[in-house]
């Protein structure tokens, strides 16, 4: 069995084999097989034997799988040929019930044109789709395992729980598309365009049949959903797969690596930065962390104990807060200050304003680039 290829010199033809490709389904032999096609996929049987009687002997078709080359003196409008049993480049099937057929596996689709078809459960491994278009298109559960092409277009088609186990999809398109609970093991999504009807779901699924997804293969999977829905501009939910695939990445690539002083600084300055600022995604974390950072020096303040400069010892912890809020929002009111017989106290309550200084830059710096995009 071969092996779907993806090769751009093989992605694309000419118009004229593009025409031919699509035309010779329409010629009266064409239309007869096509019908025939259709009847063996409904049943699942073995539709390679309806297409053995029609393949081209031709001196240039030595190499059909690896090399398709499409003569140019047999591009005949009235003709009906194919280059091998799997070739059903440029057929175009409309509402077409195939659920649960494996008969689809291991075909080539390129230029075809799918409307409302049911794919439910259907086998298509395997399956080579560039430039085909599949327009609501029912492939729930549906295996599309080592499958692919360049420029596919899939549009409003439900696809829950649908297997791209090792899949290559380059530069197509799911507008439209409900993926929720779609297995994507070492797949190769590249170049997606989304729409905001695009549903990935809130997680990843990591089962698939007796199959399970390596825990460093998430951040990979994230990050092409996050980058498809940044080249839609839907900057919203490409922030929301920003923060799954950090968190990913934090927990099943730098942790396990952590043992040693310098991966060990970069995990905690990864964890540090998602749990203060989201990786730049949840700017209002910061307003609520900013208060507890000034609760946490009044709280060390009022166990030192120290008296204030210039009046009694406050008789409270809410005046030891009020010192603590003034020096983090670096208002520097002055009413309440150290002396000087506690110097490191003071250059705490200094450092406190530094850090105050620095949040207040830091969510300004998060929410506008919330706001900008």
């Amino acid at each position: 069995m071969r092996s779907t290829r993806f090769d751009t010199q093989d992605s694309e033809f000419d118009i004229e084999v593009q025409r031919f490709l699509v035309n010779r389904w329409e010629t009266p032999i064409g239309q007869v097989v096509r019908e025939r096609v259709i009847d063996g996929i409904k049943n699942s049987v073995e539709i390679r034997a309806i297409l053995d009687d029609y393949i081209l002997d031709h001196p240039e078709n030595g190499e059909p799988y690896g090399y398709p080359v499409y003569p140019r003196d047999c591009l005949s409008i009235d003709k009906f040929w194919v280059l091998h049993p799997d070739d059903l480049r440029g057929i175009h099937f409309y509402n077409e019930d195939f659920q649960g057929s494996s008969s689809l596996e291991v075909k080539m689709f390129d230029y075809a044109h799918f409307y409302n078809c049911n794919f439910d459960s259907a086998n298509l491994e395997r399956c080579s789709f560039t430039r085909a278009l599949f327009e609501q298109c029912n492939f729930t559960s549906s295996v599309l395992a080592a499958a692919g092409g360049f420029y596919t277009t899939f549009l409003n088609c439900p696809m829950q729980s649908a297997c791209f186990w090792q899949a290559a999809f380059i530069e197509s398109t799911f507008q439209g598309c409900d993926l929720r609970g779609a297995y994507f093991e070492g797949a190769l999504m590249e170049g997606l365009i989304v729409d905001y009807r695009t549903n990935f779901g809130q997680k990843v699924n990591k089962t698939w049949k007796t199959r399970r997804i390596k825990s460093n293969e998430l951040p990979d999977i994230c990050k092409f959903i996050r980058r498809a829905y940044e080249g839609a501009e839907i900057f919203q939910v490409a922030d929301f797969y920003l923060y799954r695939e950090r968190t990913a990445r934090r927990k099943h690539i730098l942790f396990p690596n952590a043992m040693s002083p310098k991966p060990f600084l970069e995990y905690l300055s990864d964890a540090i930065r998602g749990f203060t600022i989201g990786y730049g995604t949840k700017p209002f974390r910061i307003l609520w962390l900013g208060p507890l950072i000034a609760f946490a020096f009044a709280r060390f303040y009022y166990l030192e104990g120290t008296p204030f400069s210039s009046r009694s010892t406050p008789s409270n912890f809410a005046e030891y807060l009020y010192f603590s809020l003034t020096s983090f929002a670096t208002l520097g009111f002055g009413d309440l200050a150290f002396g000087q017989d506690h110097p490191l106290l003071r250059l705490l309550s200094a450092s406190e304003a530094l850090v105050g200084a620095g949040w207040v830059a830091v969510f300004i710096a998060v929410l506008s680039r919330r706001l900008m995009r």
